[in-house]
């Protein structure tokens, strides 16, 4: 039998084309498997031949048009490549987790932010026919379209977390 692994889970199409079609083109999916790769082009962390190359963390991120939705353990390593390779446009899915060392980086890297909703609202397993899962934590999760350029201030940081926790779902844009 097939076991589904939490990499396996991707974003729902419906909201994969929105992002692509305001925030990208997208043209590499870092992070990815055969199974929830969201472009032809993709990066996967195994052994995978359909997939372009291995290991995400190791490519030449400065000419990508990035889709990174990682597994989280990596947010801080990711951030650092943004930099490192001088990304000016790339859109991470990521918790929204204040509690972690990398949320204020992640914030202070925005350019714009905007709420998915709920983990299991707007992932799935694509060996699961789209059903809904029942394996993932009900936490809150964004897509926060990221430049190595921002520098939000530490108000402006502390602003934007505010209003990502008060109300519901919603799309905020930087000045």
């Amino acid at each position: 039998r097939h076991q589904i692994l939490r990499v396996e889970f991707k974003l729902l199409e419906s909201i994969f084309n929105h992002l692509n079609s305001v925030w990208g083109p997208f043209t590499v999916d870092a992070f990815a498997t055969q199974m929830n790769r969201q472009l032809p082009r993709f990066w996967s962390q195994h052994n995978d031949d359909q997939a372009e190359a291995k290991d995400a963390l190791r490519q030449n991120w400065s000419k990508e048009g990035l889709y990174l939705n990682p597994p989280y353990v990596l947010l801080p390593r990711i951030l650092n490549r943004l930099r490192e390779f001088k990304v000016k446009n790339a859109v991470v899915i990521a918790p929204l987790w204040p509690t972690q060392a990398w949320f204020p980086v992640l914030l202070g890297m925005s350019t714009e932010v905007l709420q998915l909703g709920l983990v299991d609202e707007c992932h799935y397993a694509p060996t699961m026919s789209h059903q809904k899962s029942t394996d993932l934590a009900p936490w809150q999760v964004a897509a926060f379209r990221v430049s190595f350029q921002v520098c939000n201030s530490r108000d402006m940081i502390s602003e934007l977390a505010s209003a990502l926790f008060q109300n519901g779902k919603m799309e905020m844009v930087l000045p």
